[in-house]
Parts: structure tokens; C-alpha cells; sequence
């Protein structure tokens, strides 16, 4: 039998680093919490506390995240760190490109320590109204007992915008290498085996102003394995409890993960979260704010009662961020904008970048939507 090579605690780590929502991801962030997780082939439950801190950074251009994970067990503290980083370029006729990579590692007294690097490149093609497609390569290296370990995947991936919701599926080709341990909690390591499988998941995503529901479904088709046909599912529930404060609710069956080193497991969690006072208001669509133009000077103006700073991002900036002046009840860019159509995102106090919610939106060519502003001369 073959399983993925990292000890249950490592397995508890990276389910828990990629457990948050899908939607309402924050800039920057701090989830803590409880866990509850059972490893059903080892007959091994993990309880325990366990905190998530993450830090986002993300334009037209990049995105840029990392975040750690401590969980503290009866037996020792662990610890997991993980770092990803992408790069984008519009192309032409609705193409983008995207190359990057992710980082991340694992270690403490209760697992095998493990370290891996992803690298690989993304097509994407935007579609009317909000959807697209996608296919991405990667390359991937496991450090673990026996040494590197190499893998490589394909997927190809769809996604479809609605008012309020986000629906998505994926289809993916992995073949790597996992290892195999005999005895007492696979304990004794005994060789490296090739892995190949194919798994096509299934996702749904909903954003309200009382919080966020992500739910995913799937099926993975592994020819070589003792289960050959394994299901996985995952559902969280995130609700705000204050401007920056939520409580997010996350239950899942994950089957072994070879490239990170998790084993497949059973969990659930819950844990609050802190996060940006502004967050909760970019998960609802009907607030925002509000860009008009002084059809005299042709100056932008900006409406966000309350707000203390914002930035706009547009081709009129070259897609480089630019603080807006306080002027009165809004903020202003004051140079004058050149006739014609325009495309621009605004962030108010540090918060999310948003389409203005009086401007029709369009898409951004990297599956996303900004807004269209006419200047007339």
C-alpha cells in the first residue's frame, strides 16, 4: 500500500493552510482556532489548537501571498510556512498569461520535516459575462527521506460569474512519486513508487454581506491505489461577527496529497478570524464606491463616505496604484483624464481592489472584472 510519505501532524498543517474560504480573502489576516482531524487508515484522531496568519498582496499585474501555521499538540509544537507568487500579462484577443510558483515546508517533533517547490506557467481566455477558462503546467520537488522527489501536473479549469456567486470546475493529471512505510503508523520507510491519478472537482462560492459559503465536490481516479475510485468534498461557512471579525466554520475530505505530503484525512475546524475593518463591505456587491467625472476638467471624483484614504488603479495609471486627493465629501485625481474609454479599479482604506458599482464592469483579462468609465472631450 502507498501513502502520502508526511507524518499525520504535517498531513493537519497543510489541510489547515489551505482550508480558509475561497471568497473574502484578506490582505492581511489571523484565523485561530480548533481542529478535529481523523487519519481513518492509521485509526488516528488529532485535536488540538492551532493559528493561521496570512499576508496578500495582489494587482492586475501580481499576486503575492504567504502565510504560517502553528499547531500546538499534546505531544510538540509545529510549525508550517508556505509562500506563493505569480506574475501577469495581458496578451490578445481576451488571453492573459500567468508564470509563478509557491514554496512551502513543514517541520516540529511531531512530523517529518518536508520541504516542496512548485513552479509553472497558466493560460487563461476571458468568455462574456464573467467566465473563462484556463489550462496550467506544473513542475514540482519534494525534499523527504528518500531525497528529491519529482512530479508534473496539467489541469485545465472553467469558471462562470453570477450575480452573487461564483460557480467552477477542474480537471487535473498528476504524476509524481509517493513513498511507502510499513509498520507501527508507517513508521519505517521502505521505497519510492510512481503515483498517477486523475481528479475532476467541482466548486460553488457565494459572497453576501453577512459573510461567505464555499462549497467543493469531486472524484479522484487512481488505477494504482487500494481504493482506485476515492471522493473528495469540502464546505466552509464564514460569518461576520463585527466590521473585522468572522467565524469561519470549515468541514472536509481530502484524499492524500503527494505533491505537499498530507495525508488524506477527515476534518473539521472553526476558528475566528480578524482581519480588515473594509472586508466585510467588499463580500456584498450592492455597496461601494461611487466615480464620476467633472465634465468641465475632466478631473476624476471619487464618493466613499467615511473613508480616510483611496487609491485607484487604472490604464490611465498604467496600472500603478495613485492616492487620491481629499477634496470636500470625496477624493479627486487632479490631473485631467483624456477623452475616451477607460478601465480602472478603486480600494478604499486598504481593503480590496473594486469595480466602481455605478460603472458597468467588463473583464480584466485575467478572469476578473473592472470598471469602464467614459470621458467624453
Amino acid at each position: 500500500m502507498r501513502r502520502a510519505p508526511l507524518g499525520a501532524i504535517g498531513g493537519l498543517l497543510a489541510m489547515l493552510a489551505a482550508g480558509s474560504p475561497l471568497v473574502a480573502q484578506t490582505r492581511s489576516s489571523a484565523e485561530v482556532g480548533f481542529a478535529s482531524v481523523n487519519f481513518p487508515l492509521d485509526g488516528l484522531w488529532l485535536n488540538g489548537p492551532w493559528v493561521r496568519v496570512q499576508v496578500e498582496n495582489e494587482t492586475l499585474q501580481h499576486r503575492v501571498r504567504g502565510g504560517a501555521t502553528l499547531l500546538a499538540s499534546r505531544a510538540a509544537i509545529n510549525a508550517s510556512a508556505d509562500l506563493d507568487a505569480w506574475w501577469r500579462r495581458a496578451l490578445q484577443g481576451g488571453l492573459a498569461g500567468e508564470v509563478g510558483g509557491e514554496a512551502s515546508a513543514v517541520t516540529g517533533d511531531g512530523s517529518r520535516s518536508n520541504a516542496t517547490l512548485v513552479g509553472g506557467a497558466r493560460l487563461t481566455h476571458t468568455l462574456g459575462d464573467g467566465g473563462g477558462v484556463a489550462i496550467r503546467g506544473t513542475g514540482s520537488v519534494s525534499w523527504r527521506e528518500a531525497g528529491p522527489l519529482g512530479g508534473r501536473g496539467l489541469d485545465v479549469a472553467a469558471w462562470w460569474r453570477l450575480p452573487g456567486a461564483t460557480l467552477s470546475a477542474t480537471v487535473l493529471r498528476e504524476e509524481t512519486q509517493g513513498q511507502l512505510f510499513t509498520g507501527p503508523l508507517r513508521s519505517r520507510f521502505v521505497g519510492v513508487v510512481p503515483v498517477r491519478y486523475t481528479e475532476a472537482t467541482a466548486g460553488f462560492t457565494s459572497a453576501a454581506e453577512w459573510g461567505s459559503l464555499t462549497l467543493t465536490g469531486g472524484a479522484r481516479r487512481d488505477p494504482d491505489a487500494d481504493q482506485r475510485t476515492e471522493g473528495t468534498w469540502s464546505a466552509s461557512v464564514m460569518e461576520w461577527i463585527a466590521p473585522a471579525k468572522a467565524v469561519v466554520v470549515s468541514v472536509a475530505r481530502q484524499p492524500d496529497d503527494f505533491i505537499h505530503g498530507a495525508d488524506g484525512s477527515l476534518s473539521m475546524s472553526i476558528a475566528f478570524r480578524f482581519s480588515g475593518a473594509l472586508d466585510r463591505a467588499a463580500t456584498a456587491a450592492p455597496r461601494g464606491p461611487v466615480v464620476v467625472v467633472d465634465p468641465g476638467t475632466r478631473r476624476l471624483h471619487i464618493h466613499a463616505p467615511g473613508a480616510s484614504r483611496v487609491e485607484v488603479m487604472a490604464d490611465f495609471t498604467d496600472w500603478e496604484t495613485v492616492a487620491l486627493t481629499h477634496e470636500g465629501d470625496g477624493f479627486v485625481l487632479p490631473t485631467a483624464l483624456a477623452p475616451g474609454a477607460h478601465r480602472l479599479m478603486v480600494r478604499i482604506d486598504d481593503g480590496a481592489w473594486r469595480a466602481p458599482v455605478n460603472l458597468p464592469s467588463v473583464d480584466d483579462d485575467y478572469g476578473g472584472r473592472v470598471g469602464l468609465l467614459a470621458v467624453e472631450p
